[in-house]
């Protein structure tokens, strides 16, 4: 396992030190370059695995019929054979360097800190998620499940003009997608993963998507009740 320099930092991305001694840097390049060796090795990831009915694109991917494998699988790969040795409640620190320079650090659990690895599949590699990226603005691997989901359900409201109609509709739809290609994610990395962090982290993400399908609206009228009572209580 690698170690990293402080210098090591100023790529946008998330390192990670464990207790071992151990740490990871989930930067871009990273990521590429970890997936693309997996997936070129038949002893790490066999022919029977890439060639499984679980590991094709989903049936919703429009990226369907074209030979390619799927993206969304990439930043899973990154991380796999580290995080293979670890189980949810494991301790790490973290530190999430943003593009916009945003640095937030936390001592954290190894299921909370993969949230990012989730969200990354499932929203900005994945051919279907990807349309939704913009509205994961200012969001933070390290938040708790419940601040992502406020955060992206501003998003979507300011993106709508604050029509409640239309935001509820961009909900429902992201919902549905999110179902599905999160649904075909979890069936495609237990093909090779036999350890509960990566994908707690993968149900994480998609329990958010149901919070925000569900609930959302009554979630952040209390979030403004509390703010207005820390204030003038």
């Amino acid at each position: 396992m690698e170690s990293y320099a402080l210098t090591d930092f100023s790529e946008p991305g998330l390192y990670l030190w464990f207790a071992s001694g151990e740490s990871l840097a989930l930067t871009a390049a990273n990521i590429e370059e970890r997936a693309r060796a997996l997936l070129a090795d038949p002893v790490r990831i066999p022919a029977h695995v890439q060639e499984a009915e679980a590991f094709q694109l989903c049936r919703v991917c429009p990226q369907q019929g074209s030979g390619e494998s799927c993206h969304a699988i990439r930043p899973v790969m990154a991380v796999w054979e580290n995080f293979d040795r670890y189980v949810s409640h494991d301790r790490v620190t973290a530190m999430y360097r943003g593009t916009d320079g945003t640095v937030v650090s936390a001592d954290t659990s190894v299921q909370r800190a993969l949230q990012y690895v989730s969200v990354l599949s499932l929203m900005y590699y994945c051919e279907v998620g990807k349309q939704y990226w913009r509205y994961f603005y200012g969001v933070h691997p390290l938040m708790a499940t419940e601040d992502l989901v406020v955060r992206v359900y501003l998003n979507m409201f300011w993106a709508c003009g604050g029509d409640r109609p239309r935001t509820q509709a961009l909900i429902e739809a992201f919902h549905g997608d999110i179902s599905t290609t999160a649904q075909c994610q979890l069936e495609r990395v237990r093909l090779f993963c036999h350890n509960d962090s990566l994908l707690n982290a993968l149900i994480l993400t998609q329990l958010a998507s149901e919070f925000l399908a569900m609930n959302v609206e009554q979630v952040v009228e209390q979030r403004v009740e509390q703010f207005e009572r820390s204030f003038f209580a």
